[in-house]
C-alpha cells in the first residue's frame, strides 16, 4: 500500500479525531480467477457485489458493513452491474449465451425471473437503473454478427417492472461502432448514456442525452479513449451537468486517467488527467466516478496497467477537479478498482480485483476506506468486558468494559455504548428493537494508539428472570450512522430485591491556570477519572509539548526550560475544549 497526499492537508491536521472505519477483504474460489464489476450499498448498511467467478459465471455476493459474507449466489451468465431496487430486491444485468441478460432476485439473491434480449450475434448489457415507474433502463451493445467490423450499436432498452420490453433504441450506424457502459436517469426524466464510439480514425468517449422515450436530444464526443472493464462511467452532478471518467490516449500508445466535467448540454467546462503523460503501453485507466457530498469527485481505476501488473488507483478531487489526495493499493501483480462509491459514514467503498499472478490467481477484492481514503481503523473498540461476564446471574450491576484505540493515530470525541436487551432466542432479532437499556459515554480526551480506557456505565437493575444480552461498541456520533464491531455477552437475570444507596453527583471535569505569566505556569485540575492531559501550542499553532498527570485531581507545572514567548494550552479532557493563553518570561 502506498499513499500520496498534498502536504497542505497533512500539515493542517494536528490530531485526527475518530473517523469512519476501514478494512480490506478478498473473496474467491481456489484455482479460479474471480473479480468484481460493481458494488452498491444496501439498506441494511451492508453491500451487494456483482462479479465473475470460475471465469464465466455471474457471482452475487452480499456482505454486512464489515465485509463478512451473508450469502453468495452463482448464476450462468456474466453479471456486470447490480443494484438494490425500491422493493429491497436486486436487479442484475450482463450477458447470457450471447444475449443481453436481465436478472431479478429477491432480497436473498434467489432468482425471481430472468429475461434475455437479442437475436443473432453477441449482445451485452453493462449497466441498469430502476426508473420512476418501477421499470428499468438498460445500456449495452447490440452486435448483428455481420461481417462488418463496425456492426455493433450502442443499445438502450426500457422495460417494465417484469423485464418486458417497452422500447429499444440502437445508436450507431454502418460506419461507426458504439458500446454503452453507463446510464443514469436524469432530473428531467430522460437518460444520459456514456460509452465509446469507434470509427476507422478514432475511438472516443461518447455521451448521449435522450428524452424519456430514448430519442436523442444531443450527442457529444470527447478525445481519443479506450474501453476498460467498467469505464467510461458517467453521473449527473448537482448543478445539472455531467461528470465522466475514462482514459485519454497519449503518445506512444499510452493512456491517462481522464475526468471530464460538462454542463447540462454536454459542453466541456474543464478536464483533468492523471498519469505519466505518455509512454509506450503505459496505461492509467479510470473505471468509476462519483460526486461526493462535499461537491468534489472520487475515482477508482488502475495505475500503470501492463499485464500482469498494475495498482488499484484511488483519486479524490475538489469541485473543480484539482487533486486532494491519491492512494495506490497493490503488490506485484494486477490490482484494479472497477467500482467506487461514497458510503453513508462519509468513507468510500471500492470493488475490483487482486491478482497474485498465474491462472486462478485472481480474487474479488473489496476495500472500505475512511474519508481520507485510508483502510486503517481510527477507532476505539471494545476489548474486554468486565461486567457482566458471559453466563453470569445478575440482579444489579454497573456495566463496565475496557475500550482500546486499535488504530495508528490519537482519537478523541467518540462515544462508547452499552445496550442490554431481553434475549429473544434469535441472535439477530433484538437488533431491530430499541434496547430497554442504552447508555452512552462520551470520550472527549485523546486516547493514544494502543492505549485503553475503562468505561463504567449507569447502573442496571433486573426486573425479569430471563436471559439477557449486553452489547458494547463505539461510534463517532451519538446516534450512530455506523458503529464498530460490537462484543456481546449473554447472562441470566434475577429481579433485584435490595436497596440502592443514592450516590453523590460527580462534579464535571475542570481546570484553571493558577499562574499565567512567569518563568513557568502552574495548572490546577480536578475530576478527571482517567487522568489529565493537555497540549501546548506556540503562536504559529504548532504543538510543542504535552503535559500529563495520572491522578484524578492535582496540579502540574510547565515551562521551566521553554523559550520566552506566548503559548496556548488546550486540555484534552475538557468537554468545552477551552483554550487558554499564557506567557513565559525570563
Amino acid at each position: 500500500m502506498r499513499r500520496l497526499r498534498l502536504a497542505i492537508i497533512a500539515a493542517a491536521v494536528l490530531a485526527i479525531p475518530l473517523t469512519s472505519y476501514g478494512w480490506t477483504r478478498t473473496y474467491g474460489y481456489e484455482n479460479y480467477d474471480d473479480y468484481a464489476y460493481c458494488i452498491q450499498s444496501t439498506t441494511d448498511g451492508g453491500y451487494i457485489v456483482s462479479g465473475i467467478t470460475h471465469g464465466v459465471l455471474c457471482w452475487l455476493l452480499k456482505t454486512d458493513r464489515w465485509g463478512d459474507t451473508l450469502w453468495t449466489r452463482i448464476y450462468d451468465g456474466i453479471g456486470t452491474w447490480v443494484e438494490q431496487v425500491s422493493d429491497g430486491s436486486y436487479i442484475v444485468v450482463g450477458s447470457l449465451e450471447n444475449d443481453l441478460w436481465l436478472l431479478k432476485t429477491d432480497a436473498s439473491g434467489d432468482s425471481i425471473w430472468s429475461k434475455t434480449y437479442g437475436e443473432e450475434g453477441k449482445d451485452w448489457a453493462k449497466c441498469v437503473r430502476e426508473t420512476s415507474d418501477g421499470g428499468y433502463i438498460i445500456v449495452g451493445f447490440k452486435d448483428d454478427d455481420l461481417p462488418n467490423i463496425y456492426a455493433e450499436d450502442l443499445w438502450l432498452i426500457k422495460t417494465d417492472s417484469f423485464g418486458d420490453t417497452l422500447w429499444t433504441k440502437p445508436y450507431g450506424g454502418d460506419d461507426i461502432q458504439g458500446e454503452g457502459t453507463s446510464v443514469c436517469v436524469t432530473s428531467d426524466g430522460g437518460y444520459v448514456v456514456g460509452g465509446i464510439v469507434r470509427t476507422t480514425k478514432s475511438s472516443d468517449i461518447w455521451l448521449i442525452k435522450t428524452d424519456s422515450q430514448g430519442d436523442s436530444l444531443w450527442s457529444k464526443k470527447y478525445g481519443e479513449s479506450n474501453l476498460w472493464v467498467s469505464g467510461p462511467d458517467i453521473q449527473q452532478t448537482s448543478d445539472g451537468g455531467y461528470v465522466v471518467v475514462g482514459s485519454l490516449k497519449q503518445d506512444l500508445a499510452g493512456f491517462d486517467v481522464w475526468l471530464i466535467k460538462t454542463d447540462s448540454t454536454g459542453d466541456t467546462l474543464w478536464t483533468r488527467s492523471w498519469g505519466s503523460q505518455g509512454g509506450a503501453f503505459d496505461w492509467d485507466i479510470g473505471c468509476s466516478v462519483e460526486q461526493t457530498t462535499d461537491g468534489g469527485y472520487i475515482m477508482s481505476g488502475v495505475k500503470g496497467w501492463e499485464y500482469p501488473s498494475g495498482d488499484l488507483w484511488f483519486i479524490k478531487t475538489d469541485s473543480v477537479g484539482d487533486t486532494l489526495w491519491t492512494w495506490e493499493y497493490g503488490e506485484d501483480y494486477l490490482d484494479a478498482g472497477y467500482s467506487v462509491h461514497q458510503t453513508e459514514d462519509g468513507g468510500y467503498m471500492i470493488a475490483g480485483e487482486r491478482n497474485r499472478g498465474g491462472p486462478g490467481g485472481g480474487d474479488l477484492w473489496l476495500l472500505k476506506t475512511n474519508e481520507f481514503g485510508d483502510t486503517v481503523w481510527y477507532e476505539g473498540s471494545p476489548r474486554e468486558i468486565l461486567e457482566p461476564q458471559d453466563g453470569d446471574t445478575v440482579d444489579y450491576m454497573i456495566p463496565a468494559a475496557w475500550f482500546k484505540n486499535t488504530g495508528t493515530y490519537s482519537i478523541q470525541d467518540f462515544y462508547c455504548h452499552c445496550e442490554i436487551w431481553p434475549w429473544p432466542g434469535d441472535s439477530a432479532y433484538h437488533k431491530n428493537l430499541s434496547p430497554p437499556y442504552h447508555v452512552k459515554y462520551w470520550v472527549s480526551y485523546e486516547v493514544e494508539p494502543g492505549d485503553s480506557i475503562l468505561v463504567k456505565f449507569s447502573e442496571w437493575m433486573c426486573d425479569d428472570s430471563s436471559r439477557y444480552v449486553a452489547s458494547f461498541y463505539t461510534s463517532r456520533d451519538e446516534e450512530p450512522l455506523w458503529q464498530t464491531r460490537e462484543i456481546e455477552v449473554e447472562f441470566q437475570g434475577t429481579p433485584y430485591t435490595g436497596v440502592i444507596e443514592d450516590k453523590p453527583a460527580q462534579a464535571p471535569p475542570s481546570w484553571e491556570l493558577i499562574t499565567s505569566c512567569g518563568r513557568e505556569i502552574i495548572l490546577k485540575y480536578s475530576n478527571y477519572p482517567q487522568g489529565f492531559s493537555a497540549s501546548i501550542f506556540d503562536v504559529a499553532g504548532r504543538k510543542v509539548d504535552e503535559v500529563r498527570a495520572f491522578k484524578s485531581s492535582g496540579t502540574v507545572t510547565w515551562g521551566e526550560s521553554a523559550p520566552t514567548g506566548v503559548y496556548f494550552i488546550r486540555a484534552s479532557g475538557s468537554q468545552a475544549k477551552e483554550v487558554k493563553r499564557f506567557i513565559i518570561m525570563r
